[in-house]
């Protein structure tokens, strides 16, 4: 029996026929394979119009082949059934006997699909999988030709539920669902930096699984994935012109535009915006699914030009119009939609921007503003303003605005009230654009401040930021002149003429000063650091040493081996902008540069690392462990005693940390004004003057230690971090004994028994176990979490919510403060000369189970 098309399936098959019927016959079932995989009654119906045009025995080889049986033996692999289907390949359930008994997932390329372009793309995939090695990505293990001469790979078979499926089965909370998100956040951005952008991303390709008792999620089918870098970028995985490659629904603007080439990774971005939208609501930002009856061509323009609803939008829309929402969070509807309103909100309009220089820059910078909000921090999405669609609407019609066109300055006009009617149309236009531009200009002022850190991945997003600006300072000439007809037309303007004046030369004195340093030397851009410019050299420079063959690359290359058998982390990758300068002779620990932050360190004779006015961050690798933290004053026989432990440090409880690094001496003066173009400490006459460079940056305050550390991809240390690094496996109130005695000559404290007044030089006293200076003197260290997230008992007083801690003494405190388990808590913005910080820094890129 015949399916009977729809109006909508004819159109496509006859669009197909006349694009097919012309192609040789050996190309006509790989043809049908691609472009009829989700319409199997326009597949039979064209295979029988081609097998029409070119007998019957071509209608055999354009039926949907038959799944491999049950039992088939491949490779060493014997296959238990079929579990899946994609365009080019099917997905297979099997056993393996030998070398080891274990169930994998076979993938093997379709009969009828094996064109040269698809085998290549099939390869391709293996490839770009063997190269991630991550918890959240499903492992490949091996690949092979079947008997029928067909590629196939077998890779880790994830049992588990689609992202979506899950939360919704299990009930889970807003906060369980963004932590699940946050897992597949960082198996994408592991594939990003492979160079891989996998294009499909989608809740079935987001399966939920147990891991080590743990719940998490496996990002699988990289199979329309595109090689950004190495070799996969010399293979067939490109877009052909005309076709779209992907789901509709979870589709980027840019890769729904089937002319496009220059998809990278924010597209990945995109999509991930439409599965938090979709954890979020239990909806889709556009409901492309359900209208099958929508050409395809409108369903492409709505993804590209139409702004979806916020999610709390969506949310109320659902709720009112009683449609069965898939979001079941364990509350009710006004309280999720308060939930999600704000934050949530602004987080997901920003992934789903249209434009991806509007987008997040990368997915790490998405999971950073959503993990900002489960953190109760101010996340780096806001809210857009109206200047923000004036800005947006006046650049989609800058020709015409420039031009003078009546109706479009009309309309901007009457949108922002403030032109007289007494000016002339051309000049409303122009003086419109200066309007635009200024919004622009602050614009691409805040984005600034957002383009951190300087590492390759970021070197598209800092690029599009300098044409964008390049672009803006061509207009000066235009302003230039449209503020001397001004003045030239009327010597006598009223007020809101006067103003628009008043805008215009600010502006103009923002492009010039703009122009300056897009042309200039500089190196630094007041409170926003480095410069576009130079941030793109550093980022270029890094590409270049850790690409194959580089500098960075070669050292990391001939010291992996040892560094992962050190630490038992044999899935340890190169860590991008750190490169191993050796290990201490004393602790065996080994210490890496940070090269964004000065010149990389050397050692001296002994092998002591050498710090000068120019030396860069150098970090610690320190092992994860277990270890007591707090303080207890109960019984002088148990570990981390002190009859004066405060309430703040107890009770003595079980932290766990993994393995991190930790900046070996504290941030110096010269290190911070590398960063940041200039030194806040403060000086006193009593100061080791002859060090100043080399002394421990100080007076900043928390916020300036944040935003410091995350310029150049670092962090603030945990709590637990700080602790389990100052003690380096001691349980005494301080790493160096249990009296003040054992103390005060050894570290640089409130006293003149050490030598020194006020801070001095760091390095100057014994490290620690880990080889880590300072930890109980000189100056108090910021770290990250905030009081209450300390511990995981209850306990922390509510009164210092609005608090940050600090660790360690200072030479403003004396050794009671500086013990390992002491907690100082104050303002965030406090910026006493007594503070100051160490740096530390995750490990990226690998699998620590």
């Amino acid at each position: 029996m015949t399916t009977r098309l729809t109006a909508e399936q004819r159109t496509k098959l006859d669009q197909l026929f006349n694009e097919v019927v012309d192609l040789p016959t050996a190309q006509h079932a790989a043809y049908i394979g691609e472009h009829c995989q989700d319409d199997d009654a326009v597949r039979a119906a064209l295979a029988r119009l081609l097998a029409g045009h070119a007998g019957e025995d071509h209608l055999a080889q354009l039926q949907p082949p038959l799944p491999i049986e049950r039992g088939t033996k491949v490779g060493v692999y014997t296959i238990e059934e079929c579990i899946g289907e994609g365009g080019m390949g099917e997905v297979y359930a099997a056993n393996q006997r030998e070398p080891v008994t274990r169930k994998v997932a076979l993938k093997v390329v379709k009969r009828g699909m094996d064109s040269a372009q698809v085998v290549h793309r099939f390869g391709a995939e293996r490839q770009a999988l063997a190269r991630m090695t991550h918890a959240n990505v499903a492992q490949v293990y091996d690949g092979g030709v079947t008997a029928d001469g067909r590629p196939f790979f077998a890779m880790e078979y994830v049992d588990g539920l689609p992202l979506t499926e899950h939360c919704s089965r299990h009930e889970q909370t807003i906060n369980a669902r963004l932590g699940l998100f946050l897992d597949v956040c960082a198996g994408v951005q592991h594939a990003h930096l492979k160079g891989i952008i996998h294009r499909d991303l989608k809740p079935s390709n987001l399966l939920v699984t147990k891991q080590n008792e743990r719940t998490t999620v496996k990002v699988i089918d990289f199979g329309i994935a595109r090689a950004v870098t190495g070799r996969l970028s010399d293979r067939t995985l490109h877009t052909m012109a005309g076709q779209v490659v992907g789901t509709l629904d979870y589709m980027s603007p840019e890769q729904a535009d089937p002319t496009a080439l220059d998809i990278d990774t924010r597209s990945d971005v995109y999509s991930l915006g439409v599965v938090l939208y979709q954890l979020l609501t239990g909806e889709l930002p556009f409901d492309h699914a359900s209208n099958t009856g929508v050409p395809l061509s409108e369903i492409q323009r709505i993804i590209r030009d139409v702004e979806p609803p916020t999610p709390s939008a969506r949310l109320r829309e659902t709720t009112n119009s009683g449609r069965d929402n898939a979001v079941r969070v364990r509350t009710d509807a006004n309280t999720l939609i308060r939930q999600v309103t704000g934050d949530l909100d602004w987080i997901c309009l920003k992934a789903l921007a249209k434009g991806p220089a509007d987008r997040y820059q990368s997915v790490a910078e998405l999971a950073a503003d959503v993990q900002r909000h489960l953190g109760n921090q101010p996340v780096l999405a806001h809210r857009p303003s109206s200047l923000y669609r004036l800005r947006k609407f006046t650049r989609r019609n800058r020709t015409l605005v420039a031009a003078g066109s009546i109706a479009i300055a009309s309309l901007i006009a009457g949108a922002v009230g403030i032109i007289s009617g007494r000016i002339e149309a051309e000049t409303i236009a122009k003086s419109m654009l200066g309007l635009s531009d200024n919004r622009q200009f602050d614009q691409l002022d805040d984005q600034s401040n957002e383009l951190w850190p300087a590492h390759p991945t970021m070197v598209p997003a800092i690029d599009g930021w300098l044409t964008e600006a390049h672009d803006l300072t061509e207009h000066l000439s235009l302003h230039r002149a449209n503020l001397a007809n001004m003045r030239a037309a009327n010597a006598n303007p009223n007020a809101k003429e006067q103003w628009l004046r008043d805008e215009l030369v600010a502006l103009i004195d923002k492009l010039t000063d703009l122009d300056a340093r897009l042309h200039g030397e500089a190196r630094f851009n007041g409170d926003h650091g480095w410069t576009m410019q130079h941030r793109l050299t550093d980022a270029e420079r890094l590409a270049v040493g850790f690409a194959p063959g580089g500098k960075w690359h070669t050292i990391w290359a001939d010291n992996l081996p040892a560094i992962r058998t050190h630490y038992n982390l044999p899935k340890l990758t190169m860590q991008m902008g750190l490169v191993p300068i050796g290990f201490d002779l004393e602790t065996g620990w080994w210490e890496f540069a940070h090269l964004s932050s000065g010149t990389p360190a050397t050692r001296d004779a002994d092998g002591k690392i050498l710090m000068t006015d120019t030396t860069g961050i150098v970090l610690v690798l320190l092992p994860g462990d277990e270890f007591k933290m707090g303080a207890q004053s109960g019984d002088e026989e148990k570990d981390n005693y002190h009859k004066r432990a405060t309430w703040l440090e107890k009770p003595v409880w079980t932290a766990t940390v993994d393995a991190f690094f930790m900046s070996k001496f504290e941030m110096t003066q010269s290190q911070w004004q590398f960063i940041q173009g200039k030194n806040p400490s403060h000086t006193e006459d009593d100061m080791d003057l002859d060090h100043v460079s080399t002394n421990p940056v100080n007076t900043v305050s928390w916020h300036d230690c944040n935003t410091t550390a995350s310029r150049m991809g670092l962090t603030l240390p945990t709590e637990q971090e700080w602790e389990y690094a100052a003690r380096a496996g001691t349980t005494t109130p301080w790493w160096q004994g249990a009296t003040a005695a054992d103390v005060v000559k050894s570290a640089n404290l409130r006293d003149d028994a050490d030598g020194y007044i006020t801070i001095t030089k760091v390095g100057q006293f014994p490290a620690n176990g880990f080889g880590l200076h300072d930890v109980t003197g000189n100056v108090s260290e910021w770290c990250s979490n905030h009081p209450w997230a300390y511990r995981t008992q209850p306990g922390s007083d509510p009164a210092t919510l609005r608090q940050q801690v600090a660790r360690g003494g200072s030479s403003r405190s004396g050794a009671f403060m500086a013990r390992s388990s002491f907690r100082h808590t104050g303002d965030p913005y406090l910026t006493g000369s007594a503070f100051g910080l160490r740096p530390a820094r995750a490990i990226t890129n690998v699998n620590q189970n």
